[in-house]
């Protein structure tokens, strides 16, 4: 099937005998359709000859889409305060707002619903603030999002105002367009200050935050609309507050510079609730699947749980029963009764299926009663005429996974008999579907390979595409992801004598780098034409190797450096300040971090030597818990040793920090103090206090080469090594 002029981002979808084309048509244009002679339908009779369809697109109908809800906060992080509707076919759209204050919210939804009303809702009675028209740049027959700047309102305003839009184009009630053209209102504030509210039914719990920065904000005074309290903060930025009878209809917070207004979710606002104490249960049965005159075997348990006694579940009473009423697919009832509970609260039915009641679905009603309240819940079981299996059928895919587009896979279908033996020379039908999917690497959850689809993003997606080309196309598609079409293909063959068949698959597709979902469905059929599937999914790859390049951020605003944050940061975990000695002496501890990586204070496992204080000569190893291996030998590039010694490393260098000049004052001098003991003890002079074992290194000792400048020590217990070769 192929379309003239080609439309971006084409879906063909095919709902039985229709075939439904959409993508991102121009008005005012002639399509032209044409089948291919070679489609066949499901009994394999072909079309013929090329069949051509017009299709002829008229202009589109003026339409409004308004504001995203009725009450709105706009971007704290803009420069100007505006809310975006998204038109079609509009020139010019009238913008009024008025100035309004938190305790008129119930005024606002009362203006909300004579606004919906069969009469026209009259002009509010508050302030007004803006009437203006705004002009819309927009092509024709094109959806366009348009943003309109309030600045102007909320210059005369607290950070409150209601902003109404109205079409200017004159549409009768008849009209078939007027009801896509409706006035768009919503409450609208502007503010750096974030309130949050959760609770429950007897308890408030409110938090004040930075919009920016996401910090809390302590010590903010927040009147609860309504009921006429005002709660303060705690330097956390959390208050917790009792719900009473009198309805709070929203909250109100002043940190003196910024203002906040958030209104009850609930349209009556939020009181205290009584609530009951409810039932919870566990249901099933043994087969789910019946045929008529079969009895189904039901088990389940039932506890209480009250909200008011600390939210615990607990055993019925002993004397409580359990109701259940059982009716059939055309509502006819199958039996009712009441059945006892065991001392844990389980309860058994034993449901027997009239021979000829309705094919269908089953329902059992069961409820629970007490002084407390009442409870149900219900349980579905199927009711068929069907066959048992004779056989198993499985699905498995011959060639090892990683599978790329280059290479041919092999998938093999087993069919076994449950009472023994394979199933020999029967009939095999093969369903192969291809998708488009996307990939992550394991531990590179960062990095997505494929057609990928913000969640924000709900306009101009990405629908089915021919080629990576078309991508780069707006496409207006509402109900289609960014996924290409799936495609089908069948195959058939035959058992050989183990009950196996093999299909090898060649993955022949367009040149496009998006890896794929493969799903290879085998149907098998038996002498008395039963029939049983089973599938298998495979990952193809494009190639054997993927790129991927990311930012710090999904949003860069225009005019920044959007690679700046990571070189600040790049900088600070090298820890360079100035240039030279400074920069090497203060960045000991960012430079083991930058090696290592990040989290390498719970490995300590990892021993590592700064040789001659170069970046370019850090050494690391992973050692055994008990044990350890000589570090490599880095031979200074100035000055050979006289002999060569084993080298070691004492302490994990993992997470170090610079210490204080009074410890490095001390550090340095026991570090001079126990190099001489240390070459004492190997020109036969005095050993100085304890002894170095031979095949033990003490804990205090450390090699005294002039290579090594500092050993640095790690968190917790040091261990100590054994090292047969030192003496």
């Amino acid at each position: 099937m192929s379309v003239e002029p080609s439309i971006p981002g084409l879906r063909i979808d095919v709902y039985g005998s229709t075939i439904q084309l959409q993508g991102v048509t121009d008005g005012q244009t002639t399509y032209t359709v044409t089948l291919a002679g070679e489609l066949t339908d499901v009994f394999g009779q072909r079309l013929g000859d090329d069949v051509d369809v017009t299709f002829d697109v008229g202009s589109a109908d003026p339409a409004l889409r308004g504001l995203s809800s009725e009450f709105i906060t706009t971007d704290p992080g803009a420069e100007q305060p505006t809310v975006s509707i998204s038109t079609i076919n509009h020139d010019a759209v009238r913008v009024r707002a008025w100035l309004v204050v938190p305790p008129q919210y119930p005024e606002f939804r009362d203006y909300l619903e004579q606004l919906w009303s069969d009469d026209a809702a009259p002009v509010p009675e508050w302030p007004e603030a803006l009437d203006t028209e705004v002009e819309i740049d927009a092509p024709v027959d094109r959806w366009v999002e348009t943003a309109i700047d309030l600045t102007e309102a909320f210059n005369s305003s607290s950070g409150q105002i209601v902003v109404r839009i109205d079409p200017l184009i004159d549409l009768s009630r008849d009209d078939e367009t007027y009801w896509n053209n409706q006035p768009t209102v919503a409450w609208v504030q502007t503010t750096r200050l974030g309130i949050d509210a959760i609770r429950d039914s007897e308890h408030l719990l409110i938090v004040t935050t930075d919009l920016n920065t996401g910090e809390p904000i302590g010590n903010v005074p927040v009147e609860l609309i309504g009921d006429g309290r005002v709660a303060t903060t705690h330097e956390e930025g959390t208050v917790e507050i009792d719900l009473s009878d009198e309805p709070i209809i929203g909250l109100y917070g002043n940190a003196g510079d910024r203002q906040a207004f958030l209104p009850a979710d609930d349209w009556n606002g939020w009181r205290v609730e009584t609530t009951s104490a409810d039932g919870r249960w566990y249901v099933f049965d043994d087969r789910g699947i019946y045929r008529p005159g079969e009895t189904a075997h039901i088990t389940g348990w039932v506890r209480r749980f009250d909200w008011t006694e600390g939210a615990q579940l607990e055993l019925y009473d002993d004397t409580a029963t359990v109701g259940w009423q059982a009716y059939d697919p055309q509502g006819a009832d199958l039996g009712s009764g009441r059945l006892e509970l065991s001392p844990l609260g389980r309860f058994t039915l034993d449901l027997e299926l009239p021979a000829g009641t309705n094919l269908g679905t089953t329902y059992v009603e069961f409820t629970m009663a007490d002084e407390s309240g009442s409870s149900s819940t219900s349980h579905a079981l199927q009711v068929q005429e069907f066959r048992r299996p004779e056989f198993e059928v499985t699905t498995r895919s011959e060639t090892p996974a990683p599978h790329y587009a280059a290479d041919p896979a092999i998938v093999a279908v087993d069919a076994e008999y449950f009472a023994g033996g394979p199933l020999a020379d029967a009939e095999v039908d093969w369903l192969v579907s291809t998708a488009d999917t996307n990939f992550s690497p394991p531990g590179w959850r960062d990095f997505s390979f494929g057609v990928w689809q913000p969640w924000w993003w709900y306009g101009d997606d990405v629908g089915g595409y021919e080629s990576a080309a078309d991508l780069a196309y707006p496409v207006d598609c509402w109900d289609c992801g960014p996924y290409g079409d799936v495609t089908y293909e069948e195959f058939s063959g035959r058992t050989d004598a183990t009950g196996s068949h093999y299909l090898q698959l060649d993955f022949d597709g367009d040149d496009v780098d998006l890896p794929s979902t493969v799903t290879a469905e085998a149907t098998v059929f038996d002498v008395n034409r039963q029939a049983w599937a089973s599938r298998t999914d495979l990952l193809v790859h494009p190639a054997q190797y993927y790129v991927g390049l990311r930012t710090d951020r999904n949003f860069v605003r225009e005019g920044t450096d959007p690679d700046r944050r990571r070189r600040d940061r790049r900088r600070r975990r090298s820890g360079r300040r100035t240039p030279g000695r400074d920069d090497r002496r203060q960045g000991r501890g960012q430079l083991l971090r930058r090696y290592l990586g990040r989290g390498t204070r719970r490995r300590p496992d990892l021993r590592v030597r700064l040789d001659h204080l170069d970046r370019r000569r850090v050494d690391a190893m992973r050692v055994r818990p008990r044990g350890r291996r000589h570090l490599p030998d880095h031979r200074d590039r100035h000055r050979q040793p006289r002999r060569p010694q084993p080298q070691r490393a004492d302490a994990v260098g993992v997470g170090w920090r610079r210490p204080s000049g009074s410890q490095r004052g001390a550090r340095g001098r026991h570090d001079r103090a126990r190099r001489r003991r240390i070459r004492s003890r190997r020109h036969g002079r005095t050993a100085g206090p304890g002894t170095l074992r031979p095949g033990v290194g003490h804990r205090h000792d450390r090699p005294s080469r002039h290579r090594l400048r500092r050993v640095v020590r790690g968190r917790g217990r040091q261990r100590r090594a054994r090292d047969p070769d030192h003496r």
